[in-house]
């Protein structure tokens, strides 16, 4: 017996979205599951790639490979001011979606 990939497929669940943006620092808008969680992965972005030493600067263009829910994405843009090209990947549909809407929400939205 085979089975086609289609067949394979299972619905995705997807997992509750609050249906506001939790405020984070500066003014940050970003959705995802509850604010603790939120706030933890925009820590953990700031904490790894917004150590001293590593700029970001106007001009650059940034890929965020594993965009999650968008907080790194959001913070390159504040950072730089406008002149910036940020290009943003998530692969996985449930953070994908967080993604999207914070994206959506934001006066500055990543590629």
């Amino acid at each position: 017996m085979t089975s086609s990939i289609a067949s394979l497929r299972q619905p995705i669940e997807r997992g509750p979205r609050r249906s506001r943006p939790v405020m984070l620092a500066k003014g940050l808008a970003v959705y995802g599951e509850t604010p603790a969680n939120t706030r933890e992965i925009h820590g953990q972005a700031l904490d790894d790639y917004f150590r001293p030493g590593f700029q970001f600067r106007p001009g650059m263009t940034v890929l965020d490979g594993g965009a999650n829910i968008g907080t790194f994405s959001l913070e390159v843009l504040q950072r730089c001011g406008g002149d910036e090209r940020v290009l943003a990947v998530e692969p996985a549909p449930e953070p994908f979606a967080t993604w999207s809407a914070t994206s959506a929400s934001s006066s500055r939205h990543p590629t």
